[in-house]
C-alpha cells in the first residue's frame, strides 16, 4: 500500500518564496519555524546547489538569496500516517543538504547517521530498518548543520509503502482465537 508522504517543495503550484505546508523546522536558531521554498538560479549559493526537480525543490529557513543564516542544528520535520503500522514499511530516497546531513530520524529515534556536506549530488538514504513504526501518525527528521551561509535541504522520496494485512487475514485470525479458546475450555471442562 503506498505510504503518502511529501517531498521537500511538492505540490506548490509557485514553488520560491512560499512556506513548504509539508514540512516545519521544529528546531532552529531562528525563531520562525516555517520552512520555505528557496530560489536558486546560476551561480547561487556558491557552489550551485543541484537544480530542482519537477518533484523536489530545495527548502530552507530562509526566504531571500542574500540573507545569510545563522550557524547551527535545523530539524526539518514531515509526518505522515500507516495504516498498520506493521513490518515491512519501505521508506527511501536520497537527499541533499547545505552544509552538512547530521542524521535522519524516525519518530525521534535516530536511523541514518551523518552524511558529507552534498550540495550537488543526492545521496540515498533507506529508512526501512526503523523498528518504531507505529500505526497512524508517525514523522522523519532531517538534521542538518550549518556552518554559516546559506543552508537548506532537498528531499525525494523514491519508495514509500507499508504492508497491510489483507482482509482474509484478520478472519483467520479471529478464528484461530476462537478455537484456542473452545480448546482451552474443553480443557477446563475436563479438568
Amino acid at each position: 500500500v503506498p505510504i503518502s508522504i511529501a517531498n521537500t517543495g511538492a505540490n506548490l503550484a509557485v514553488w520560491n518564496g512560499q512556506v513548504d505546508p509539508n514540512y516545519v523546522i521544529v528546531s532552529s536558531p531562528l525563531a520562525d519555524t516555517n520552512a520555505y521554498v528557496v530560489p536558486t538560479g546560476p551561480g547561487y549559493p556558491i557552489p550551485p546547489w543541484a537544480p530542482d526537480t519537477t518533484t523536489s525543490a530545495w527548502i530552507g529557513p530562509a526566504v531571500q538569496d542574500n540573507v545569510l543564516t545563522p550557524i547551527g542544528t535545523y530539524d526539518y520535520q514531515v509526518h505522515f500516517n500507516l495504516i498498520s503500522g506493521s513490518d515491512p514499511v519501505t521508506l527511501s530516497g536520497n537527499w541533499l543538504v547545505d552544509d552538512t546531513g547530521t542524521a535522519i530520524e524516525v519518530n525521534g529515534v535516530t536511523v541514518v547517521q551523518g552524511s558529507l556536506p552534498v550540495w550537488n549530488t543526492s545521496t540515498p538514504f533507506d529508512l526501512s530498518s526503523a523498528t518504531n513504526f507505529a500505526t497512524g501518525d508517525n514523522t522523519v527528521d532531517f538534521i542538518v548543520y550549518n556552518t554559516g551561509g546559506p543552508t537548506g535541504l532537498n528531499v525525494q522520496f523514491t519508495s514509500a509503502t507499508e504492508s497491510t494485512p489483507e482482509p482474509g487475514t484478520f478472519g483467520l485470525l479471529l478464528s484461530a482465537s476462537g478455537l484456542l479458546i473452545l480448546g482451552l475450555r474443553k480443557k477446563a471442562i475436563r479438568a
